[in-house]
């Protein structure tokens, strides 16, 4: 139950600071899920921010994918095999669909390159934007 409060208390956290007024909605409503069944507020469908809905996949792939001290992380089809069960479900079906459209290879160089860069010189906003923002420009033309 205390778990469940975190995306509040995230909220709260960001509340006042005028540029970081969307990304506040992502902290508040990452948990949500497209049936209605997620929190803090049992939100559903298109009621979720979009980016917040984005942000429920990548962090599930991610999830799913990296090495945890409890278990191994999946392989990447596995990953995809999970989010295609929950699309409908716990996921939007369309951002599900869309993180089709990006190349496992693309999801594969992210991973490598997160892996190899030395931590002081990673920057994850630049190398994301190098490899995925011709693909998703590419997307939505």
């Amino acid at each position: 139950v205390r778990m469940r409060e975190h995306p509040v208390h995230g909220q709260q956290i960001l509340r006042g600071i005028e540029f970081l007024e969307g990304p506040s909605r992502v902290v508040s409503q990452h948990h949500e899920k497209w049936d209605g069944s997620g929190y803090p507020l049992g939100l559903r469908g298109e009621d979720i921010d979009i980016c917040a809905r984005i942000f429920a996949v990548a962090d599930a792939f991610d999830a799913i994918t990296s090495d945890r001290v409890y278990r191994r992380g999946k392989s990447y089809e596995a990953a995809a095999e999970e989010l295609d069960a929950w699309a409908g479900k716990q996921f939007d079906a369309k951002v599900v669909a869309a993180f089709h459209r990006v190349p496992k290879e693309d999801w594969e160089e992210l991973h490598r390159r997160s892996l190899t860069q030395e931590k002081e010189t990673f920057d994850s906003h630049k190398m994301v934007g190098a490899i995925m923002e011709p693909r998703l420009e590419a997307l939505v033309s």
